[in-house]
């Protein structure tokens, strides 16, 4: 190996290269994962004009939602180790000037009702004593997480029910670790980092419930915290929890995601908002309308043998294997404690089999058991739409969106079902209404822009099918009703000009 770049093993899902830095740091050459490349960074703005657009919608949506509902966002950004030890990276991965952070807190710190918090300053200024981060890892060390963790607490506003941990407070032991990146070189690359213990701390899980891919939702409970903290997050929050688990009675922990779940807000009730978010996932932008609310994605208990059946039919759902996936959920929903959840699952997995009929019977078992989870209606009225009973679907469709009228996917199919019986103008209020609140959902653009060429509104159904193509520009659909409204106004256009010059 040699001193400046380490060969990655051929372990599957492994970045192209990792290099060696000053002091023998490694650092990721390409995130190629994260559909990321290091190296080509140099460019500015790292957030061009349409990724800009997309961000501010989606950050515009979030303040909006959720200063409805009396509180507040906060956006932690975990950054990279690259932008903390820039004279440690390998001369031939050039950096910008600016790190994506930085670009990003610039671009977005004035939308109202969010708090963007950048720690990266902090950090860079703490070097020189104990690691901020790991030198075989990309992740801040315990050390590192305590300077985020201040920086969060800094713009908590006074009052916030909470309990901080303090410098005093704060113990470190070594521990030997190959960290993720010492642990894909060869030879691996060990190191002694220091793990960081709360006095008198009292943190413990109280719920672990497993997702798709390694998700999870994890609940835990500390005497010594005060308030309830919410807090969607990715792998940096591994070493954060150590110091927030502490700081509030009861934290909710769910991801690695960038989906914000307010419906578990909205029934959760936290007293704080927190998204964290590591810098490399910047790039990618995912709204928070989908089919399935954090309710029927961190479903099962893995702690449990019917749990952990549910969690391998999601594996198997993931690969592809149906057929598997079914058997594995079905020998979960046998057992006496497994609830509407797992009749979801199957009914699910059913209607992705092609089998509509068993799939609307199971999935009204699941409503008869929990008939308040808007995604149970939802599938209820793809599935009736599927089997050609409209009536069905529409008044499913409708209850789903009287659950969680937030939810873009919902209404956009609740407005479709509304405009295959010809109530168009019923439409229009009931996806306008949620497009009042809601400016970065595509699909909802779509279908309300659909829905107000039916009556003959071409100004508004080009506005909403402009945000569409802002929004998924890529997507086939959207372009040509976009490109058929343009048309459509640039005829009517010349022709009143032909007009005007005829009289």
């Amino acid at each position: 190996m040699s001193a400046a770049t380490a060969t990655a093993s051929s372990r599957q899902g492994s970045p192209h290269v990792i290099a060696r830095g000053a002091s023998g740091r490694l650092f990721y050459e390409s995130y190629a994962h994260e559909f990321t490349d290091i190296a080509n960074t140099l460019r500015e703005p790292l957030f061009p004009l349409p990724d800009a657009i997309r961000w501010k919608r989606l950050l515009e949506t979030r303040g909006r939602l959720l200063k409805q509902r009396g509180r507040h966002l906060y956006i932690l950004i975990a950054p990279d180790a690259h932008f903390i030890y820039r004279d440690a990276v390998p001369p031939h991965i050039v950096l910008p000037a600016r790190s994506p952070a930085r670009q990003f807190t610039e671009l977005f710190s004035g939308i109202d009702n969010v708090t963007i918090v950048n720690p990266e300053e902090a950090l860079i200024a703490a070097r020189g004593g104990v690691d901020v981060y790991k030198v075989n890892d990309t992740h801040w060390s315990a050390h590192g997480a305590f300077i985020a963790y201040r920086c969060l607490l800094d713009v908590l506003p006074p009052g916030t029910p909470m309990h901080p941990v303090t410098v005093a407070d704060v113990a470190y032991k070594p521990h030997r670790s190959f960290g993720d990146l010492g642990a894909l070189v060869e030879p691996e690359v060990t190191t002694h980092i220091p793990v960081a213990v709360v006095r008198d701390g009292s943190s413990r899980h109280v719920r672990h419930h497993i997702g798709d891919g390694r998700n999870a939702w994890l609940r835990c409970e500390s005497s010594r915290g005060l308030g309830h903290a919410f807090l969607p997050r990715d792998s940096f929050a591994t070493e954060l929890g150590i110091f927030v688990s502490e700081t509030f009675a009861r934290v909710d922990w769910i991801g690695g995601t960038s989906r914000l779940h307010l419906e578990a807000i909205d029934e959760e009730k936290p007293d704080v908002v927190i998204w964290q978010i590591a810098e490399r996932r910047l790039f990618h932008i995912e709204h928070d309308h989908h089919a399935k609310t954090a309710y029927e994605i961190y479903a099962f208990d893995r702690t449990t043998p019917f749990g952990k059946l549910a969690i391998d039919a999601y594996s198997d759902q993931m690969q592809g294997n149906l057929p598997s996936a079914l058997q594995h959920a079905r020998a979960a929903a046998r057992h006496p404690d497994a609830g509407a959840p797992y009749r979801y699952l199957i009914a699910e997995l059913l209607e992705a089999s092609g089998d509509v009929e068993e799939g609307e019977a199971v999935i009204k078992q699941a409503i008869a058991l929990q008939d308040n989870r808007p995604a149970y209606w939802h599938l209820l009225s793809i599935i009736a739409r599927r089997r050609d009973d409209l009536a069905a679907a529409l008044a499913a469709s409708e209850r789903a969106v009287k659950l969680f009228p937030h939810n873009a996917r919902f209404v956009a199919d609740h407005g479709y079902n509304l405009l295959a019986f010809g109530r168009n103008r019923e439409a229009i209020d009931v996806m306008q209404a949620c497009r009042d609140l809601v400016s970065d959902a595509p699909h909802l653009s779509y279908w309300l822009a659909e829905a107000y060429l039916r009556m003959g509104d071409w100004q508004s159904a080009r506005r909403e099918a402009v945000n569409a193509y802002l929004l998924l520009p890529q997507h086939s659909e959207i372009f040509q009703l976009a490109w058929k409204i343009e048309d459509y106004l640039d005829t009517a256009l010349r022709q009143m000009n032909t007009n005007a010059a005829v009289a």
